[in-house]
């Protein structure tokens, strides 16, 4: 079974969505870059990845979409983004590479929703 393990909030002020999002709930940010902010829900790894079972980490994007983006690891995304085709959703992002980290890739599921696809870098 493929699990959620990334999600992304689309914002349009970044200070604005940190300062809330750290008060309410005392996530924690790490800017990634001017329009991708990291976000830390629990205590996390030197991977970055969270400690305890079952909590997912993810990130602010300056984005135009108005909806947050869930992100299902597969161990083949090139692969799963020929089944989601065959069932009827279409791919918006081939896969790309993030250094040091993996592959991401984004598609619409049969109603419209936006959802990301991750691989993890082989381990050596």
């Amino acid at each position: 079974m493929n699990s959620v393990i990334h999600f992304e909030l689309p914002v349009k002020d970044m200070n604005r969505a940190q300062e809330f999002y750290a008060r309410v709930f005392g996530w924690i940010t790490t800017n990634f870059d001017p329009d991708n902010v990291l976000v830390s829900t629990a205590e996390s790894g030197v991977d970055g990845q969270p400690t305890r079972p079952g909590a997912i980490n993810g990130s602010f994007r300056r984005v135009n979409n108005s909806s947050p983006l869930v992100v299902i690891e597969v161990s083949d995304v090139a692969q799963q983004l020929e089944i989601v085709k065959r069932n009827g959703g279409t791919v918006v992002d081939e896969p790309i590479s993030i250094p040091n980290r993996g592959l991401i890739a984004r598609f619409r599921d049969s109603e419209g929703n936006l959802v990301g696809l991750w691989q993890n870098k082989p381990t050596v």
